[in-house]
């Protein structure tokens, strides 16, 4: 019945637009909108709306605490007086990079590009040419490296809006899991290369004075200044003319970010098997590129597979501490219903409720029906009166 009612008011609706229209009775915008709202509109952009709204603001703020924490302290870090900071470590990755690789970790750390040195000295125009493709693949995956998260973050709000955990029954929380354990990891590293602060292989290959690093020492391209100079631009040279932590080597978050991408990458084979090759791809051009060292590589998955685990569990405690508050407003009651979350005596106030609620509806309609008898005998009494 209420769907017929609906239909007519939406036709009658319609027929009116376009009789008012056709006389020119109504401005063209209120035309549009009252056309809008007949097909009702709003409600369908906020049921829209409504499922990417599965969390709260509360949460998805504390989801992002740990990386903007550490964006304040990675762009104040320069602030440090240099007095207090500790001296800069020149030695230790280099001699671990020649232990892991057998004195062999410069060639090795340049493949496959060392193995076409000899070809490239006598100006071989193939061997010339794969080297090139080879500098610009390795800027393209370096320079990504900024943006995939962000993306992929978007792409998990996408994927992830209703879907549950099959063991628990939990309504999945990407990408603000993600974004948690992301910037826990990030922080956690930053923090290390303030305490620990090591040397990239660009400063070792260019200094090789006595003279303790400074850290007023600017910050360098490296092997990105060979893709500028193929495509004739400044672009890598001015991207890294001002980067806040210079000595910072060692745990390197380009091999940090592309395996929490691939971790967190939803279980499915061509999506794991792309999360892989990207990941393997910035592992190799970041030392090809003299960024970083092999060790540096490492330290950057120990870091991704440590936060991953604790940083997850904490994550899942956080949930359980916020409850239902941890949910969105408009939908808080169903999903904690749903999945538990509530305290056994906060569940049986809500069945209660819920139980008053059907019986007053159940006295409503019998109050409804017993009126309606009443019409009706009224009206039958007027009638026989009138015969």
């Amino acid at each position: 019945m209420l769907e017929e009612d609906n239909s007519t008011v939406r036709f009658e609706n319609l027929e009116r637009i376009g009789r008012d229209a056709t006389q020119g009775t109504i401005p063209i915008w209120d035309q549009y909108f009252d056309r809008l709202m007949s097909y009702n509109l709003y409600n369908k952009l906020y049921t829209f709306y409504a499922r990417f709204a599965r969390f709260s603001l509360t949460l998805k703020l504390l989801s992002f605490a740990p990386f903007l924490i550490f964006l304040v302290l990675f762009d104040l870090s320069p602030s440090i007086p240099h007095s207090i900071r500790p001296p800069v470590s020149t030695s230790l990755l280099p001699l671990l990079d020649e232990v892991l690789f057998f004195n062999h970790a410069e060639f090795i750390r340049h493949l496959p590009a060392s193995l076409l040195a000899p070809l490239q000295l006598s100006n071989n125009p193939t061997c010339l040419l794969l080297i090139k493709i080879l500098d610009v693949y390795a800027a393209f995956v370096y320079l990504i490296h900024f943006f995939t998260p962000w993306i992929f973050a978007f792409f998990q709000l996408l994927y992830y809006r209703s879907r549950r955990d099959p063991a628990s029954n939990k309504l999945l929380s990407n990408p603000w899991s993600f974004f948690f354990v992301f910037g826990l990891v990030n922080l956690c590293a930053l923090f290390t290369q303030i305490i620990f602060p090591t040397s990239p292989p660009w400063y070792n290959m260019n200094n090789h004075s006595s003279a303790p690093p400074s850290y007023s020492t600017p910050p360098s391209p490296a092997g990105l200044i060979r893709t500028d100079q193929i495509l004739g631009i400044s672009f890598f040279a001015e991207l890294y003319n001002d980067s806040p932590v210079v000595f910072g080597s060692w745990p390197s978050m380009h091999a940090a970010w592309p395996l929490m991408i691939t971790i967190y990458m939803p279980n499915i084979k061509a999506m794991k098997a792309l999360g892989i090759v990207y990941a393997v791809s910035v592992w190799w051009a970041a030392p090809y590129l003299d960024h970083h060292y092999a060790v540096d590589i490492i330290g950057g998955i120990v870091y991704s597979i440590i936060g991953w685990k604790v940083g997850g569990k904490l994550w899942e405690l956080v949930r359980e501490r916020l409850g239902v508050w941890g949910y969105a407003k408009n939908g808080e009651e169903e999903v904690a219903l749903h999945l538990g979350d509530l305290e056994e005596g906060t569940m049986e106030e809500m069945e209660e409720m819920e139980e008053r609620e059907l019986s007053l509806e159940e006295e409503e309609m019998k109050g409804l029906k017993s009126e309606e008898l009443v019409e009706e005998e009224e009206r039958l009494k007027n009638i026989s009166g009138e015969i």
